[in-house]
């Protein structure tokens, strides 16, 4: 464990430095396969772009606006290990307006029978949603299971005023 706090530390660095240039989605929004989010009713989530590709391995060309590479990485990451990010909560607010019952939702907005995905780019825009995804996957990585992981979310992730997505959690 004391190996990933040097890795996650960075990560959150590089995370929190990134800046994402909005004004290229508003420029792309009618590129094939992407439209504008427009039934969000906060502002938390009026600039949320969402993308169908035709499967996880194919990610959404709205990455492309991103100067943090690290972001797609993880995005890519969130695409392997969609199961276990069904169990971890996210706290950047966003189950107050956006309907998201987990931190996948955060990434991917809806997975089609025939492999398609629709990605989300809310995550881009909350360091919150890609730092607990990548700490989710990194413990998973390490042998953790999806309660020590959930578990290690709650308590490192929860603030006051901040209402947690209703996540069901994982059994033992």
């Amino acid at each position: 464990m004391s190996k990933i706090i040097p890795v996650v530390l960075l990560v959150s660095l590089l995370i929190g430095c990134s800046s994402v240039n909005n004004s290229s989605f508003t420029k792309n929004n009618k590129a094939q396969n992407q439209l504008q989010e427009t039934k969000n009713k906060g502002e938390h989530f009026k600039d949320d772009t969402l993308e169908t590709t035709a499967n996880v391995e194919t990610l959404p060309s709205f990455l492309s606006s991103t100067t943090n590479g690290q972001v797609s990485q993880i995005y890519k990451m969130v695409g392997k290990d969609i199961e276990l990010l069904q169990w971890i909560p996210c706290y950047c607010g966003c189950d107050e307006n956006s309907g998201h019952k987990s931190n996948k939702d955060c990434f991917i907005r809806e997975m089609k029978e025939n492999g398609q995905v629709t990605w989300n780019s809310h995550a881009m825009n909350h360091s919150e949603c890609v730092d607990i995804a990548f700490q989710a996957v990194l413990m998973k990585q390490n042998g953790a299971s999806s309660l020590e992981i959930r578990e290690y979310v709650d308590t490192h992730y929860k603030k006051d005023g901040i209402n947690v997505t209703p996540t069901p959690m994982p059994s033992a």
